[in-house]
């Protein structure tokens, strides 16, 4: 049984301050205050996307027949994970391509799941969208669909997919095959390696996507 002060939470923290994907609404808080038989009572009301902070998404996200959030036991987001370091990728701004991925293959075996990480944490350390990000090609893609077993990719900020050219070709590919998605965690402060991953969404109905809290456990 896994025990949660062993866990090391990989989640963002949602809030106004975190960058939003552009064209989505910004992430907006309020707080209204009552009081009832002596109490003073708070209740928060959340303005955001289903695709805010540290989410999953399922084959519905693009695919409109496709499962969603509720289609899945909450025993389906326990994971063996390969933490993968691509951080010099991003030092080159250069995005994760086939030649990376054979190189790293051996990083796949016996898991699935995959996060990539991608910085040093410091583009959560920013207040805007930093579209310069590090993401899948469309080819990393279709080699990662062939790797048997898989069942998640993550990465590390706002999208799997490069921001610009070619879009959501990966998020396409991935979630055609049944592959889900997890973004928006964070991994600056965890080793390459290989982990128990549990990131248990809210059980949103018939949603596309939902916010989850991720957390990694040591093998």
């Amino acid at each position: 049984m896994k025990r949660l002060h062993e866990a090391i939470d990989i989640s963002v923290v949602t809030s106004p301050e975190l960058p939003v994907y552009p064209g989505d609404p910004p992430i907006r808080h309020q707080e209204s205050a009552t009081s009832g038989q002596g109490h003073h009572i708070v209740v928060g009301n959340w303005h955001m996307t289903s695709h805010t902070g540290t989410h999953i998404d399922t084959p519905r996200h693009f695919y409109p027949k496709g499962r969603c959030i509720t289609d899945y036991p909450p025993s389906f987001f326990e994971f063996t994970v390969a933490v993968v370091d691509a951080v010099d990728l991003r030092m080159s701004e250069r995005h994760i391509d086939v030649p990376f991925l054979e190189e790293a293959s051996n990083h796949f075996l016996g898991v699935d799941a995959v996060l990539f990480k991608t910085h040093r944490g410091e583009l959560w350390e920013q207040e805007k969208y930093d579209p310069k990000f590090t993401a899948l090609t469309s080819r990393a893609a279709e080699w990662i669909v062939r790797v048997p077993g898989l069942r998640l990719v993550g990465i590390d900020y706002l999208s799997i997919d490069p921001h610009g050219a070619d879009p959501y070709s990966a998020h396409l590919t991935l979630l055609a095959t049944g592959i889900l998605i997890l973004e928006c965690v964070n991994l600056s402060n965890i080793p390459a390696g290989r982990y128990d991953l549990v990131c248990v969404p809210v059980c949103w109905g018939a949603s596309e996507a939902a916010p989850c809290r991720a957390l990694l456990f040591d093998k």
